[in-house]
């Protein structure tokens, strides 16, 4: 009976896991690492090409072998391995021991938004729905299903002539038609699982390439997993500042912090730079670690 209790409890718990909005923490190492894309091995993934997930570059903590990825990446379901993967746009190698916050959802809106010639102009494409408003939250990466189109510009989000829109930070570089991004907008039934807000770079807490963040979900918390993105122009003509550059994050052990900072260059970050932030729960528990438990004991069915 003991072990039959023991069962039901952990299927239990790893039902309740899976039927929220998580964040699994992906490093690349040496054997998930081919070539230019690192290759994600995650239960809720493998073999789902269908899965709603977006990601954003995970940062790393005093001490910690975490090393950041400068270049431009974007994510891929490649269906002859089953898996999806992490690439880097520019077809630079994969930088190992980078790391990375991939957000599954359950309750929230994932969608995916493809650049058509009706939609997309210069720098800019709009994205056809009202999901995406200009005062809710949203999230987005590069997807190079299902055109196989990529993007090797850094972007962000802006909201215009009532619709919200995706642009490259570059405002030199157009965005390529045929190119899609997966869109994260976070539903009222995970409001309850996770937690958004937004900050912006001001002179207090803005010094050279980084900006240090302030909120309770996060502060103390080194173990803290978000995404972050840039929302372009929120509050005025003041906000509207470009950041052209790959943005990652740091926990900083002496203050209790994480920051938010350019990777691999001294450009400064900007002030009045807005990013919403989502935080959810991390996701450590995998079906290896559940297995292990069960097999602590002799698994019986009762009656048997």
């Amino acid at each position: 009976m003991k072990t039959l209790v023991t069962f039901i409890f952990i299927l239990n718990f790893w039902q309740h896991l899976q039927a929220q909005d998580k964040i699994y923490v992906h490093v690349a190492t040496s054997s998930t690492i081919d070539g230019t894309r690192t290759i994600i091995d995650h239960p809720d993934l493998n073999f789902n090409p269908n899965a709603k997930i977006v990601f954003c570059h995970a940062g790393f903590k005093n001490g910690s072998s975490v090393i950041p990825n400068p270049n431009p990446t974007g994510l891929w379901y490649q269906s002859s391995i089953g898996r999806w993967v992490i690439y880097n746009e520019n077809a630079i190698p994969m930088i190992v021991n980078s790391a990375y916050n991939i957000y599954i959802a359950d309750t929230s809106d994932v969608f995916t938004h493809v650049a058509t010639a009706a939609n997309t102009a210069g720098t800019t494409t709009a994205i056809p729905t009202t999901v995406a408003s200009e005062n809710s939250f949203m999230f987005h990466c590069n997807y190079f299903n299902p055109n196989a189109v990529q993007n090797t510009n850094f972007s962000g989000s802006y909201f215009a002539a009532g619709l919200r829109r995706i642009f490259n930070q570059n405002i030199a570089n157009s965005i390529s038609i045929g190119s899609a991004y997966r869109i994260l907008t976070p539903s009222t039934a995970s409001l309850n699982q996770i937690t958004l807000f937004t900050h912006t770079t001001s002179a207090s807490n803005t010094n050279f390439t980084a900006t240090t963040l302030n909120h309770s979900a996060i502060n103390n918390n080194p173990n803290a997993t978000f995404l972050i993105h840039h929302y372009w122009g929120i509050g005025g003509t003041e906000y509207q500042a470009y950041t052209n550059s790959q943005k990652d994050v740091f926990y900083d052990d002496f203050i209790g912090r994480w920051q938010i900072y350019n990777i691999g260059t001294s450009l400064s970050m900007p002030l009045n730079v807005v990013f919403d932030i989502v935080v959810a729960p991390q996701d450590i528990l995998s079906l290896s670690v559940a297995q292990n438990a069960i097999n602590q004991e002799d698994f019986l069915i009762y009656p048997n």
